[in-house]
């Protein structure tokens, strides 16, 4: 079984720490929060692949919608490297497989277009393997 590689979330733009709320619960202020993705191992070991990506996106107030992820690969964060996630389960969990295609410089997480009060919690990634 791969190591399992473990990650935070930084706000970026547009979401906010929730005053006297769990580290992991964030106020989208407008349609366009952004957090960085932070692997505790440093990006490093997000090398290219492919990955099965796990984690909590689940909104308190509000709702999560169109969710996705932003590698930036050297020359910036572009939509035609975009990473569209699925929504989360009723239960607000995330649980799909994405591709990276070569070495990351940031990559950030836009978990919604929309206002609310979002947690996002217990990131992770594990490696795949061609027969996986």
């Amino acid at each position: 079984m791969a190591r399992v590689i473990h990650a935070g979330v930084l706000p970026l733009a547009n979401l906010e720490p929730l005053p006297g709320a769990r580290a992991e619960t964030f106020r989208s202020v407008n349609e366009d929060p952004q957090a960085l993705v932070v692997p505790a191992d440093g990006l490093t070991a997000l090398r290219r692949g492919w990955f099965r990506l796990r984690l909590e996106l689940r909104a308190i107030e509000g709702e999560v919608i169109a969710p996705c992820l932003y590698p930036d690969y050297g020359n910036g964060m572009s939509e035609l490297d975009r990473i569209d996630l699925p929504e989360p389960d009723p239960a607000g969990l995330i649980d799909t497989v994405i591709p990276l295609r070569g070495r990351l410089c940031a990559l950030r997480l836009d978990p919604s277009t929309t206002r609310g009060v979002l947690r996002i919690a217990d990131v992770s990634f594990e490696p795949l393997t061609r027969p996986q």
